[in-house]
């Protein structure tokens, strides 16, 4: 008798899933990071840039254009204290599981939206756009 595997519907992996993976690709990240000003879910420096990754649950099938302006707000302000403490720009990147991909990405008020799904195909996009200095503060290293 062979073995019965249950999945969900959603096939949808976990950001932090995805996030494992993109450093086999050369992404660097740093997970619950307090910088002092404030935390941060996902710090994520590599090949494109560097990104504040604020995941949320966007319940049923909305898609990644009806995303709440609390959310944005919470995910530019991880940016902020993060580049804060990094030194350099962050894109402020709000992924919300469970959302459905109706298009790669939406950007509102200088936060871009992309669903859980296409999260590493938005991270290769920016990497194929340009290069940005890994971590580094104040002239020191910070191993993932």
């Amino acid at each position: 008798m062979h073995g019965v595997r249950y999945r969900s519907k959603r096939k949808e992996e976990s950001v932090e899933v995805i996030l494992d993976a993109m450093v086999l690709e050369g992404w660097e990240v740093l997970d619950a990071l307090d910088t002092g000003a404030g935390s941060v879910d996902h710090l994520v420096t590599g090949p494109g840039g560097a990104f504040a990754v604020h995941a949320r649950s966007q319940p049923g099938d909305a898609s990644i254009a009806h995303a709440p302006e609390a959310w944005m707000r919470e995910a530019a302000a991880q940016a902020s204290a993060a580049s804060a403490w990094l030194g350099v720009p962050v894109v402020p990147l709000l992924v919300l599981r469970h959302a459905s991909p109706d298009r790669p990405y939406a950007e509102r008020r200088g936060v871009t939206i992309v669903a859980a799904c296409g999260l590493a195909a938005h991270l290769r996009a920016a990497a194929r756009s340009g290069a940005v200095p890994r971590f580094a503060r104040r002239g020191s290293s910070v191993a993932a």
